[in-house]
């Protein structure tokens, strides 16, 4: 009797271990690819982040009358606008397609399809209007203290929030794993 249940239960563990495998190995296999994911979203912020710095360049360079940007030459510039041209709408779609959500990621992964909206907006309603309203005035020579610290301010909004999202994605990175 006690060897016909060895018999019996040998086999069917085995046929369980088996199938909790495989489905463990599934599970993994979609948290490693849900990882992957974050990688063209860090990438955007990163482009968002140097746009942050070709803002901060373009003024630096205004108030010490340079003839030239400083740090970021405009071959740079013109790569950093293309990429992000090139890159937002993988990310928002990436972002809207729910594939980070999980049960562990749902509160980060919608915070940072919020902040990754709002720094797209910011980028495309602020940040490039507000360098050509830096030239702009250097120009006609109406660039006023409170103008430079009003651009101070949405730069260090900007970098706060890009911050927050690396943030983000470090706590999702460490929640599918």
């Amino acid at each position: 009797m006690k060897e016909d249940l060895i018999a019996i239960l040998g086999p069917l563990s085995a046929i369980v271990s088996f199938v909790l495998g495989r489905r463990w190995e599934r599970y993994r296999r979609a948290q490693d690819t849900r990882a992957d994911l974050l990688d063209p979203i860090q990438n955007w912020i990163r482009g968002v982040e140097k746009f942050i710095g070709i803002l901060g360049d373009t003024l630096c360079s205004i108030m010490l009358h340079s003839a030239k940007p400083m740090t970021y030459d405009f071959n740079e510039r013109r790569i950093s606008a293309q990429f992000m041209v090139e890159h937002t709408n993988e990310v928002l779609g990436i972002l809207e397609s729910r594939a980070l959500s999980t049960r562990k990621t749902k509160p980060c992964t919608d915070r940072l399809a919020d902040i990754v909206r709002v720094l797209d907006n910011q980028v495309k309603c602020t940040v490039l209007p507000l360098e050509n309203e830096i030239l702009e005035q250097a120009t006609t020579g109406d660039l006023s203290e409170t103008f430079l610290r009003h651009v101070g301010e949405i730069k260090l909004s900007l970098e706060s929030q890009v911050q927050e999202a690396y943030s983000l994605i470090t706590k999702i990175r460490v929640d599918l794993n």
